[in-house]
């Protein structure tokens, strides 16, 4: 991970930001049902169920619910969605871990990777995911394009 004052102080706003929507994140899911929907329908399409998934950047668990994966890992750095994570979806297992110090052990069939623009450095977090890769592991991330907010 690099260290330097200016990316430890953006980390330290992103999970800040991240702590502040906890709450109302289960509101914005209900809120905007059809990109969640297609979301959810195209990573079932990728990631098959029964499957062992980790997700990193989980948020509240939603996504990795949905994907009814046989295990089923969340990783994020903002301890208040994982205590949300961890209300909604206690079959899961929720990791409170700074994304870019994952340490995790278990090999997965799938590594979904969502949020990647609150991740100051994305090239730590591949290579500490390397070690929970299978010669078949499929890493999947997923990007919102804030350029279809106007539609």
């Amino acid at each position: 991970m690099i260290k330097h004052p200016f990316l430890d102080q953006l980390r330290l706003l992103i999970k800040s930001k991240n702590d502040s929507l906890a709450e109302k994140r289960s509101n914005w899911i209900k809120a905007n049902p059809y990109y969640y929907n297609q979301l959810i329908k195209t990573l079932k399409f990728i990631i098959e169920e029964n499957s062992k998934v980790l997700h990193v950047r989980c948020s509240t668990g939603y996504i990795l619910n949905a994907l009814k994966p046989k295990l089923g890992i969340g990783i994020d750095d903002s301890s208040l969605q994982i205590e949300e994570a961890l209300k909604k979806y206690p079959h899961l297992t929720f990791l409170n871990q700074i994304t870019e110090e994952i340490n995790c052990s278990e090999k997965f069939d799938y590594i979904l990777i969502t949020s990647i623009e609150d991740i100051v450095d994305v090239k730590s977090v591949l290579d500490g995911l390397q070690k929970s890769c299978n010669p078949h592991t499929r890493i999947i991330i997923v990007n919102y394009n804030f350029l279809w907010n106007p539609l």
